[in-house]
């Protein structure tokens, strides 16, 4: 298929920085064809790499600079460039680069440092020892979080205005299980089983006795909370 391209504009455009992708994508021209009309009007072309600081070119300079202690982010930002791209430079021109952590100033344990260190936390900080410690196993049922469950507290929510039946209160509220989600599974997803709480009332409700009134059937009907 030919297209009708300005000599002149693509290769303004590729000399500009632009890739030959962005420049395809900009006139809707595949970059294959891109890549062809600027060999043939004698356009030398970047590396695969792409575009790039010149600096970048300069083996000795980048030795220098990164040598001196800086790391390959703060000569990113001397350039205007990302440190992925100053990284790659520097291993293209056969610079040693340093581990992450040495270019921040931080010291690297020995294999034998880090040997002693784990001999000495083994056993401890187990269980409730750990400062992260979240009283064992999550005993959540994984289905509350799945999309029915989803679907039955927003049509909940949805039938009481979005507001708390026992209080009015209209934020953070919940979808509370009048009949409990472990004890009757057959009715977790029933409209009439669950009812609009706030966070307040929705823990009054898992209290001991605690009784509530709710409407939503143009009544008024006193349910008791298991």
């Amino acid at each position: 298929m030919k297209y009708k391209v300005d000599e002149k504009q693509l290769s303004d455009m590729y000399l500009s920085g632009m890739t030959t992708r962005q420049i395809g994508a900009e006139l809707q021209i595949p970059f294959r064809t891109v890549t062809r009309y600027l060999k043939n009007i004698g356009v030398e072309m970047r590396n695969s790499g792409g575009f790039h600081k010149p600096a970048l070119d300069d083996a000795d300079w980048l030795r220098s600079v990164y040598e001196a202690g800086n790391s390959t982010t703060q000569i990113a930002e001397m350039l205007g460039s990302t440190s992925r791209t100053v990284y790659t430079w520097l291993v293209r021109h056969g610079i040693e680069t340093r581990a992450r952590g040495s270019e921040k100033g931080h010291e690297r344990f020995t294999a034998e440092t880090r040997q002693k260190l784990s001999e000495a936390k083994r056993g401890k900080f187990l269980g409730a020892d750990n400062p992260n410690w979240k009283g064992g196993l999550d005993n959540r049922d994984p289905e509350r979080n799945r999309y029915p469950a989803k679907q039955w507290s927003k049509a909940v929510k949805e039938r009481d205005g979005f507001a708390c039946v026992e209080c009015g209160e209209t934020e953070k509220l919940h979808s509370h299980h009048i009949k409990r989600w472990m004890d009757y599974p057959e009715l977790r997803y029933e409209l009439d089983n669950g009812v609009t709480l706030c966070e307040a009332c929705h823990q009054k409700a898992h209290g001991k006795g605690f009784v509530f009134q709710w409407n939503h059937t143009q009544k008024s009907t006193r349910v008791r909370c298991p």
